[in-house]
């Protein structure tokens, strides 16, 4: 019964329903670091309870330091950690924060960065819209996943625990035929995508749109809970910090 109430269609994708969706469900405090997407553009809508999104437009990146270490496909974390704020954070002068309440709907657009805690124990859903580029995102990517694969496969588990996410584990038993034959499928439906070249316009006549005003990073992190517990800094070795900042030199985003 609750997947046939999720629909998209108030927001103008009435062909996305449950199946296109994915439902969060987690208590105060839980977050996810903060990331940019590298597929799509997010449309979620809080359910219960409230939920902080802390964003960054795609020219904020560098300020961001971006790692691909962890590695995961469809993400590119920053090395900034936001859940403790006793650490030093850069100088953003244009970044937005907002808390979603239960029937608020939030539009991410494609690339931004965004950093998101629940305020307090919170539900809510998303939908990934595919957009144009997203073709030349899997390129992007699957030359990355060629690149991650070639090394993991000479590394210990300890190592490809510090390099792979839990979700990347099966990495490590992947060809290179079957890397290289993605990547062709790849480049194929960019050249498809680009001879086609159709957009779509969405009309949505009953939403109240509202955009968040952008406010200095330093000021908004004033106003987030501080740390009460000292997080212990596990440092790593210095075999897996040369794995990592060599796939960071080859693969920045």
């Amino acid at each position: 019964e609750l997947c046939k109430d999720i629909t998209w269609s108030c927001v103008g994708f009435p062909e996305r329903g449950a199946k296109d969706s994915t439902l969060w469900i987690g208590t105060e405090g839980a977050h996810t670091p903060c990331h940019l997407d590298s597929y799509g553009c997010n449309m979620v809508a809080q359910l219960y309870g409230k939920k902080m999104w802390l964003l960054f437009d795609p020219s904020e990146s560098n300020n961001l330091s971006p790692t691909r270490v962890p590695y995961e496909e469809s993400s590119v974390y920053s090395n900034i950690n936001f859940a403790c704020t006793c650490h030093h954070f850069p100088d953003i002068k244009k970044a937005r924060c907002v808390i979603l309440e239960p029937g608020d709907i939030l539009y991410v657009p494609n690339h931004w960065w965004h950093y998101v805690e629940n305020v307090t124990s919170a539900i809510s859903v998303n939908t990934w819209v595919p957009v144009i580029s997203d073709n030349e995102s899997r390129v992007d990517e699957s030359l990355v996943k060629c690149f991650i694969t070639s090394i993991v496969k000479e590394l210990d588990v300890t190592d490809i625990n510090q390099i792979l996410n839990p979700n990347e584990r099966d990495l490590t038993e992947f060809r290179t035929k079957y890397n290289i034959d993605e990547l062709s499928y790849c480049v194929h439906n960019v050249k498809k995508v680009q001879s086609e070249n159709k957009t779509k316009k969405i009309n949505v006549e009953y939403l109240n749109d509202f955009t968040i005003p952008t406010e200095s990073l330093h000021n908004i992190i004033k106003k987030l809970r501080k740390c009460k517990i000292p997080q212990e800094i596990k440092v790593p070795d210095n075999k897996t910090l040369t794995i990592k900042h060599l796939i960071n030199a080859f693969c920045h985003p």
